[in-house]
């Protein structure tokens, strides 16, 4: 995955995997990681790493249960063949996730942890997640974001997504702002705060919040469970009508059904996600 989803308030092991010329190689020594918070301040340098027993090229980083969604970037550094190297990984905090792993392992045809081990079902969950999102033009699930917009001397400013649930943090110009918590927030992204204004300027308003729904409604839940599926065992389930002419590759649903009104393909998925698609929010 580009980018490990963490739950918020779990501990999680985050990992990575050394390679050379295609096979995967042990450091010559210990490995350390860097971590970065979203906003680039520093969240730990130079921390320890573990290397599982009994295998190559693989190590990990335990992550202490986090509050707040966040949007870390790690660097991991290590020496292979006494050549410094660095690989560059992500990890999400978010708020929910649209269905539990235990949910699409009972799913017919998946519970082969072999063939289907938890990382892939991960992946898959978080194709649909991403997907659904970018079509509906909103978050389903608590997430996280950081916004770096314009001033204009008023008291309102817009957010890049709808449904904002809390602010973070806010800067203007550089200056952390105070009283965050009592601005309003309108579900259309829009923010207006009570005290002050947002200084005329280019990206000189940086805010970070959290922004999205508490949770997938039963409908889009199970349309969830039913893409996930669709996109890991392709057509081994057999085409929906729709379909015509149509084929799965490993990526998911690509049928020629496609198109206006069949974003995926699948006639019960893409009624959900196009009932979800046509909210029109005013504020």
């Amino acid at each position: 995955m580009a980018v490990q989803r963490v739950l918020r308030n779990t501990q999680a092991t985050l990992e990575v995997v050394f390679y050379s010329a295609g096979a995967a190689t042990d450091a010559d020594g210990a490995v350390t990681v860097d971590i970065t918070r979203a906003d680039g301040a520093v969240f730990v340098t130079g921390a320890a790493t573990t290397k599982p027993p009994a295998t190559t090229g693989i190590y990990r980083y335990t992550l202490a249960p986090q509050t707040n969604l966040e949007y870390f970037t790690l660097v991991w550094n290590g020496t292979f063949g006494g050549v410094a190297q660095k690989i560059t990984t992500h990890a999400e905090i978010v708020g929910a996730f649209y269905a539990p792993l235990n949910d699409i392992r009972a799913m017919k045809g998946l519970a082969d942890t072999a063939a289907f081990p938890n990382a892939l079902l991960e992946e898959a969950r978080q194709w649909f997640e991403d997907f659904a999102e970018q079509f509906c033009d909103r978050a389903f699930v608590p997430r996280f974001a950081i916004d770096r917009l314009d001033g204009d001397s008023t008291d309102t400013i817009r957010l890049n997504h709808i449904e904002p649930r809390t602010i973070l943090s806010a800067k203007v110009a550089g200056v952390a702002q105070t009283g965050t918590a009592t601005w309003a927030l309108y579900a259309t992204g829009r923010v207006v705060r009570d005290v002050g204004s947002f200084d005329d300027g280019v990206r000189n308003v940086e805010i970070q919040y959290e922004y999205g729904a508490d949770e997938p409604d039963l409908e889009l839940r199970q349309a969830a469970l039913r893409a996930i599926q669709y996109r890991l065992l392709g057509d081994q389930l057999g085409l929906p009508a729709e379909a015509i002419a149509g084929g799965v590759d490993v990526r998911g649903p690509t049928f020629a059904g496609i198109g206006t009104g069949r974003p995926t393909g699948i006639p019960e998925v893409d009624e959900v996600l196009m009932n979800r698609s046509m909210a029109v929010w005013v504020g």
